[in-house]
């Protein structure tokens, strides 16, 4: 039993240790790096339709204005999250920080829903009540398109680095296990493409028909869509932070790699959990094959069990076989854990447990 829960020790260690230089590898080269072209390419978008809607006076560039303003602020709130979940694990914290990642990505989602769209449904409405025609409407449409190009070129950036991890996987699959930071710069980008298109269809229609109505529609059609973005996020975020498992794919993986290690007969059961964007939890109970087990034993008792008639040594064998067999169970978990971690670099806590056969029974 030493062993075996040193054995889990060590590899929550090494567990931390790893999941250390996995998120910074990661965050590096994935979450960050489209953050940080969102961050660039919404402030820039921000000035430019803000003095847009100053010489021209459009409702929906100023909700366009307003959406890319929290865009901006949003995706400053996710890179303070996934630097923070970059921070070492302490005492208090033991599986480090990354789901701090989640966290900043909930008050991002929250900042959408609130502020990106409620501000813009209310200037909406507003707008209806007391239409006003917009002026310079060739300016407007012209950034207009141009923050289309801007915001198209994000979302293919982003997609671009997400695809490079994807490997087999579905793309459902794999962007559902995307980290939150990457999650919302894609809705987000994705969600002013669309804005930007429906504000200068309104504008375009508002320029046919002369009626500012079309202004203040496309003000609260903008609204609308932020807010349904806003309540995706943080559906998504608050189901990775009561706790998900990863992907039905990698659990089958999983397990088809346990039952195909030498000594274990089934896999009565596999849980796990998103710790973090790049890594998570795993626990497993393996039902272990005790010949397998006794035959790593043959070589040190072959004989002493035949040759020996005292039961007082006997009873002193048996106890002595006993440990050690715990002791090579203990062992094996420990092989199968390396090479489980080697294989799964994301599983950072492994948590392997002995299991009992179905129909035995201890009494």
């Amino acid at each position: 039993m030493i062993g075996m829960i040193y054995g889990h020790e060590r590899y929550a260690i090494q567990g931390v240790q790893n999941e250390i230089k996995v998120v910074k590898d990661m965050a590096a080269n994935h979450s960050k790096s489209a953050i940080v072209k969102a961050i660039a390419g919404n402030g820039i978008i921000t000035i430019v339709k803000t003095i847009a809607w100053v010489f021209s006076g459009s409702g929906s560039l100023l909700s366009e204005a307003i959406h890319s303003l929290v865009d901006t602020l949003n995706q400053g709130l996710l890179l303070i999250g996934d630097t923070r979940a970059l921070m070492q694990p302490t005492k208090k914290h033991p599986y480090g920080f990354g789901m701090e990642a989640n966290y900043w990505g909930l008050l991002a989602a929250m900042g959408i829903l609130a502020f990106g769209g409620g501000l813009s449904i209310e200037h909406g409405i507003a707008s209806l009540k007391n239409p006003h025609a917009p002026e310079n409407l060739t300016l407007a449409l012209g950034v207009l398109i141009f923050a289309i190009i801007v915001e198209a070129w994000i979302l293919y950036s982003v997609m671009k680095d997400v695809a490079k991890t994807r490997g087999d996987k579905t793309w459902w699959n794999h962007l559902k296990n995307q980290p939150s930071g990457t999650m919302t710069v894609l809705l987000e980008d994705l969600a002013a493409v669309v804005g930007c298109i429906v504000a200068a269809l309104a504008i375009g229609a508002c320029v046919v028909t002369g009626d500012p109505i079309y202004d203040a529609l496309g003000q609260i059609t903008i609204g609308v869509i932020l807010v349904v973005t806003g309540v995706v996020l943080l559906w998504r975020g608050r189901s990775m932070l009561v706790g998900e498992s990863i992907c039905s794919d990698e659990i089958r993986d999983v397990r088809m790699f346990l039952e195909d290690q030498e000594g274990i007969q089934r896999v009565t059961n596999i849980k796990t959990r998103q710790l973090s964007p790049y890594s998570f939890t795993l626990k497993a109970d393996l039902v272990f094959s005790g010949g397998y087990l006794a035959s790593r034993l043959m070589d040190g008792y072959a004989g002493q069990f035949d040759s020996n008639s005292d039961p007082e040594k006997t009873r002193e064998l048996m106890g002595r076989y006993s440990d050690d067999l715990l002791a090579e169970q203990a062992k094996r978990i420990d092989e199968i854990e390396a090479e489980l971690q080697e294989a799964f670099p994301h599983a950072m806590y492994i948590d392997l447990e002995p299991h009992l056969r179905e129909g035995y029974s201890v009494a």
